[in-house]
């Protein structure tokens, strides 16, 4: 069992937009604030604007929370998980959707996932987590129904077993379909996996590479893909002896959805959760995550496997860094009051962060 680790949860990943865009950079999120409450967060404008509360929208809840936005950058829906462990989905009014409850999460799993369905337009996989049991399910949410305010057909498919918190889809392939990237464990090993995203449904979870994590692993480990969808990278946690990695990444080939060797970048040493690739690829952000307000938040050259201090000292309990559609880098802080900070230009030489 983990605690509530989020001040603000910038919870996108996996989040994709209509066209072929490789991660979650939207240009309206949906966050949690405070003790939980769900905002919504707009970059149309080119500032930030923080929305209302949305009233009964994942009460209780403490990290999960998502959104699919059209081709404009405008919601379809949102859904987050709420301290009952249920799902609940809401069309672009904020309203329930027709069998938009009781899809199956946690309160405690950090992501989940949108792809849209091939050959479907106009309809798109949920993919969501219970950390109690580690399995991963879908639900299939049809826009066209309703006046285009959506239903949601079918509820918490089962995908498979022992799977961790994070999660990643790739962009479109040649095909049609995607590539789900998941994760499992077993004593201190953990096992990179794929699953196709087609237009007959997410296929069972398959085994395409291992690595060893000698300080041993944890189910809330963050799984990214980079922007050009070249690379996978994981989180580990609970590396704390000296040398030992904080975060292991593999070139990927995602046509076939087959990886290379590992990588491993030992570069902190907090325990480090929270991870993003910059837009241009050349970096890999991360943050430490602990009860302490000394969690190191900084970045590591791919390149030369150099790593470069933002902050010393970001707060304690952040684990969540996204970028946007305006090529920024978020990351939420529990500091008080609690904030939200940018990163304005991510592959640049330096990285100068601004408190929001």
């Amino acid at each position: 069992m983990h605690v509530n680790r989020f001040a603000l949860n910038l919870l996108f990943s996996g989040t994709l937009l209509l066209s072929n865009s490789a991660s979650a950079q939207l240009s309206k999120w949906i966050l949690r604030a405070g003790s939980g409450e769900v905002r919504t967060l707009d970059f149309n404008g080119g500032g930030l604007q923080l929305g209302n509360v949305i009233g009964g929208f994942g009460n209780g809840g403490s990290e999960d929370v998502n959104l699919m936005t059209d081709g404009s950058g405008q919601a379809l829906f949102y859904a987050a998980v709420g301290s009952n462990n249920h799902i609940q989905v809401r069309n672009a009014a904020l309203a329930v959707m027709p069998n938009g409850q009781g899809l199956l999460g946690h309160s405690s799993s950090h992501s989940s996932a949108i792809a849209p369905r091939p050959c479907h337009p106009g309809q798109y996989y949920m993919i969501h987590l219970n950390t109690t049991d580690h399995e991963l399910r879908y639900s299939i949410i049809d826009m066209d129904l309703h006046g285009g305010m959506g239903d949601v057909t079918l509820k918490n498919k089962l995908i498979g077993g022992g799977i961790g918190e994070g999660l990643a889809v790739s962009r479109q392939l040649p095909g049609g379909c995607r590539w789900l990237f998941t994760y499992g464990i077993a004593g201190s090993i953990i096992t990179l996996k794929r699953s196709v995203i087609s237009d007959q449904g997410i296929s069972t979870p398959e085994d395409i590479g291992s690595v060893d994590a000698p300080n041993g692993t944890a189910w809330y480990s963050v799984l990214k893909l980079s922007p050009a969808n070249d690379r996978i990278a994981i989180s580990l946690p609970n590396a704390i002896d000296p040398g030992a990695a904080d975060i292991v990444v593999w070139p990927l080939d995602a046509v076939t959805g087959s990886i290379g060797g590992a990588h491993f970048l030992p570069i902190s040493n907090d325990p480090i959760v929270g991870i993003e690739f910059s837009p241009g690829g050349q970096y890999l952000y991360y943050a430490g995550n602990g009860a302490s307000a000394d969690m190191e938040f900084g970045r590591v050259h791919l390149a030369t496997s150099e790593a470069q201090v933002i902050d010393p000292a970001i707060g304690p309990w952040v684990a969540s860094i996204e970028c946007a559609s305006n090529g920024r880098v978020y990351i939420g802080t529990a500091g008080y009051p609690r904030t939200l900070a940018e990163v304005r230009f991510p592959d640049a030489s330096s990285a100068a962060w601004h408190r929001l």
